[in-house]
């Protein structure tokens, strides 16, 4: 019995809950965008974070 496919959409982000992204309906794709609903605040100070580790040198 085959299981049926998850259809194409946005999905919350497995490495970040305050994002979506979005599966074509056979792979993730690299598209991402902030959840809906969460305070600027929040998406703003994460975004900040998510930054600064970016920029960290080894």
């Amino acid at each position: 019995m085959d299981t049926p496919a998850l259809p194409a959409g946005w999905y919350t982000d497995s490495t970040d809950a305050a994002y979506l992204r979005y599966w074509t309906g056979t792979s993730w794709s690299s598209h991402r965008k902030s959840r809906p609903g969460l305070p600027a605040a929040y998406q703003q100070k994460r975004s900040r974070g998510r930054f600064a580790l970016s920029r960290r040198i080894a």
